[in-house]
């Protein structure tokens, strides 16, 4: 009995291991956002269900996180990067605005060579929605979207892979950093089941999805993290009106249309799934790292976002 215990309960850290503790999460988000979202499919409104789905998803995400911080976990919220201080919000917005210049970094250069025109603009999929709600919908839709994989991501994930790593007997850094590859993969892997997805994509979204955790590596806030991925997609999909992994948006200002090599542009894919979103990425990067390492002499490894929770913590 005291052995199978042991497969479910971690004596020294007096919580489920990690992977129930993930597990229960998932029935947690579940719980709470399929019911909101099979209600919302009773709507016959085209409009309100590509605006709200990512809506209730993200709640689910962000309740369930409330939840699973506090009983399974034992930790404060601050813990996985949600402390919205005045700095946060901050970040987010910096975040948005790198994201966003990224992005049109990516389209002017693509549109300068002739690899992309501009075919039409304000368009919308909504035949009786007026174009400014149809926007505003899909800038809900994927700011909603940033909110719960960055929750899941470079919030959850980040950390339960740093713990598990630091457990196993890796330094704070090492296991920090492990803990961050091992996410960006994830997230590179999961967005080949994108239509059109190849391996020049996966190598971008494995990257995009480092530079994502460089906030919250260095802050070990949240916050620019999803501000990051916001202004990213939003500007791809909804300024730009380019495809979002094989996705189009249902309201775009611009109407643009890849003509150059697939390779460069990504193709059908989007400009995820080409050479030039590589360089950008690189660019990004460094220059987030340099920008943010101001506010943060050290990895947040070392304010313990790979160590368990603190006996203070757990009470």
């Amino acid at each position: 009995m005291a052995r199978l215990r042991l497969i479910f309960w971690n004596v020294a850290e007096h919580r489920l291991r990690s992977l129930w503790r993930l597990l229960l999460f998932l029935v947690l988000v579940a719980l709470i956002a399929n019911p909101l979202i099979l209600l919302l499919d009773t709507s016959e409104s085209r409009f309100l269900k590509a605006t709200l789905e990512n809506v209730l998803v993200a709640l689910g995400f962000g309740l369930a996180l409330l939840v699973s911080a506090r009983i399974f976990d034992k930790r404060p919220i601050k813990d996985f990067g949600l402390r919205l201080t005045r700095l946060w919000w901050v970040e987010l917005g910096f975040g948005f605005l790198l994201g966003a210049a990224a992005m049109s970094v990516t389209f002017v250069w693509l549109y300068s060579v002739g690899w992309i025109s501009i075919e039409g603009s304000f368009q919308s999929s909504f035949p009786t929605t007026l174009f400014v709600w149809g926007f505003i919908g899909q800038v809900l839709r994927y700011f909603s979207g940033s909110c719960f994989e960055e929750l899941f991501s470079r919030s959850y994930l980040l950390r339960m892979f740093a713990e598990n790593a630091r457990g196993a007997g890796l330094s704070r850094r090492h296991a920090v950093l492990c803990a961050a590859a091992a996410t960006s993969l994830l997230f590179g892997l999961l967005h080949l089941f994108s239509p059109g997805a190849t391996f020049i994509a996966f190598a971008n979204l494995t990257l995009l999805g480092l530079l994502f955790a460089v906030p919250m590596l260095l802050t070990g806030r949240l916050g620019c993290s999803i501000g990051l991925h916001m202004g990213w997609n939003i500007f791809q999909n909804n300024v730009f009106g380019l495809p979002n992994g094989g996705k189009l948006s249902h309201a775009t200002v611009l109407v643009s249309q890849a003509h150059g090599p697939d390779a460069w542009t990504g193709g059908a894919f989007g400009p995820e799934g080409g050479l030039a979103v590589l360089v950008v990425l690189v660019i990004a990067s460094v220059f987030s790292i340099g920008a943010l390492r101001r506010r943060a002499s050290k990895l947040s490894l070392e304010l313990s976002l790979a160590d368990p929770p603190r006996e203070e913590s757990m009470h």
